[in-house]
């Protein structure tokens, strides 16, 4: 009995010198995990002082290499801008030189071209017949035994020649008419006359010149037209001139 007392009691102080042992251990394991942090923290300050250190002298560097950059550029740009200005100058004043040599060459050209123009249109009038006529107006055949078919406020419109109207010389255009003449004159010389328009025949009708009107002498009397001696078969308006063609309006006591 007193054996096995005396070892357990052996066991017993032997378990509890390993679990103070081992509580020792710990202990000293504790205090140099704390020593190794405490270590950390002052190490600490002095790696990230020496990075932030290299991290700005780095940033300096770059933003001073950015910046040469830059004005490199910049100068590069002016210099290039200073060209391109210089260029552009040189190209305007070149464009406003040359049209100004082209208004000083232009004017002459216009106007060899407007004289060419007018002297060949000078040239074609010149070129171009002056086309022209004669007119007489008439009432003659009253004077020959007729007078007294006319009334007496009539018989003191007859000349004593029996001449109205005579013109030797009177220009027209080409395609004028015996009734253009004839109007034209007229109106010129501020000689009455009167007419109609016949819708038969389509023509203008000749009442009255120089207050003598058809029937004032007899049922057969009124105002006829000849062109070179002939009596046209149609009306006045219808028959085209010729040049120096000879018209006589005469007024007649017998129409046919």
């Amino acid at each position: 009995m007193r054996i096995f007392k005396t070892t357990t009691l052996l066991i017993i102080l032997s378990a509890f010198a390993i679990i103070l042992s081992a509580c020792n251990k710990s202990s000293d394991i504790n205090n140099s995990v704390a020593d190794n942090n405490i270590n950390i923290t002052e190490e600490a300050p002095e790696v990230t002082e020496e990075s932030t250190k290299a991290t700005v002298t780095t940033e300096a560097k770059t933003l001073k290499e950015s910046d040469a950059k830059t004005k490199k550029a910049k100068t590069k740009d002016n210099k290039s801008t200073k060209k391109s200005t210089t260029k552009t100058d040189n190209k305007e004043t070149e464009t406003t030189k040359e049209p100004v040599k082209d208004t000083k060459a232009s004017p002459p050209k216009t106007s060899n071209k407007s004289t060419k123009k007018s002297s060949t249109t000078n040239k074609a009038n010149n070129n171009k017949e002056t086309l022209t006529c004669s007119l007489r107006i008439e009432c003659r055949e009253i004077l020959d035994g007729n007078l007294d078919k006319l009334s007496i406020p009539k018989r003191a419109l007859v000349p004593k020649d029996g001449i109205i109207y005579d013109n030797t010389s009177i220009t027209f255009e080409e395609g004028d008419t015996v009734w253009d003449v004839l109007s034209k004159e007229v109106k010129k010389n501020s000689i009455l006359m009167e007419y109609s328009y016949v819708p038969v025949y389509k023509t203008n009708y000749i009442e009255g010149i120089a207050g003598l009107y058809e029937f004032d002498a007899g049922d057969t009397s009124g105002w006829r037209y000849m062109v070179n001696g002939q009596y046209p078969a149609y009306g006045c308006d219808k028959y085209k001139l010729k040049n120096n063609d000879k018209i006589v309006w005469h007024y007649t006591v017998k129409l046919e």
